[in-house]
């Protein structure tokens, strides 16, 4: 159940109120914001006028209408639609060309032969890997990609083809999905402000890439990844306010980016929630 921490909006040194779903909301989340004094409201109805406003898991459908509804209490969300769109419709991809595989939104007659990566421009069917997402041929993924056409969720972002990037991979999960060697970043304002391991679902896995290199672990991202998350905030500049970058190591021990994504949609994986949101406060 969501909880409304009216009370202690005065108090909170957090400039944003947080709009949460109560079936998308997550204990450890809503613990954090508990303890850091912040308000969270369940709907757009209950938002206080002139509120800056993170919409946690609550965005979409209608990205828009949120911002516009906000609009009419003179609130307004950490992202833009300007800017949401920036990551949900793959623009940021145009930016971090030669550090991100290379990607084809039309045209797919003209890749070159080789394994690839269907998905939507947000979303991918990553839990179907073997048969909604990894194709061993080009031909292979161009028919996935007409399959994925007539996909609910994925048709109407768009389709993207990606080169398959060969990844240090630790496990296969279901469907032969590779868990890699791959990091979830969140930048605020051009601020790397958390990180944590991606598979959140393999957390033995975390501390695998300072063991193979006689490092220890200290709950910090490797610094390579780092390096190119910096880059592609660089890049990026004030496109979007608030988002995720994933990053994952190659086999050749040079890291890739593997996607952008609008912060308020992103899970946490093994960010600290505390750390997280205090680095909103800043």
């Amino acid at each position: 159940m969501v909880h409304t921490y009216l009370a202690w909006q005065k108090d909170s040194k957090m400039k944003f109120v947080f709009l949460m779903w109560p079936d998308y909301a997550e204990d450890e989340e809503l613990e954090a914001l508990d303890k850091l004094g912040c308000s969270v409201y369940e709907s757009r109805m209950k938002i206080p006028y002139g509120s800056n406003v993170i919409g946690r898991y609550s965005v979409l459908p209608h990205y828009k209408e949120l911002e516009t509804d906000l609009s009419y209490v003179g609130s307004k969300l950490i992202n833009s639609f300007r800017q949401h769109n920036y990551i949900a419709n793959f623009e940021w991809y145009d930016d971090l060309v030669g550090i991100t595989p290379d990607t084809w939104t039309t045209n797919w007659h003209l890749m070159p032969e080789g394994k690839y990566v269907v998905k939507g421009r947000t979303n991918s069917r990553k839990h179907q890997w073997k048969q909604k997402m990894f194709a061993e041929t080009k031909a292979k993924a161009i028919e996935l990609a007409g399959e994925l056409l007539f996909d609910g969720l994925i048709s109407t972002q768009g389709i993207v083809i990606r080169k398959y990037e060969p990844l240090v991979t630790y496990d296969t999960g279901i469907n032969d999905l590779p868990v890699t060697n791959e990091w979830r970043f969140f930048v605020y304002k051009n601020k790397i402000i958390s990180s944590g391991y991606y598979w959140s679902s393999f957390p033995e896995y975390e501390s695998e890439y300072f063991k193979r290199l006689g490092l220890k672990f200290n709950n910090e991202a490797p610094l390579e990844a780092k390096d190119l998350v910096q880059e592609a905030i660089n890049r990026v500049g004030d496109k979007c306010n608030f988002y995720v970058v994933d990053v994952a190591e190659k086999l050749d021990g040079s890291w890739t980016v593997i996607e952008l994504n609008d912060g308020q949609m992103s899970g946490i994986s093994m960010n600290d929630p505390m750390k997280l949101y205090s680095g909103l406060s800043q």
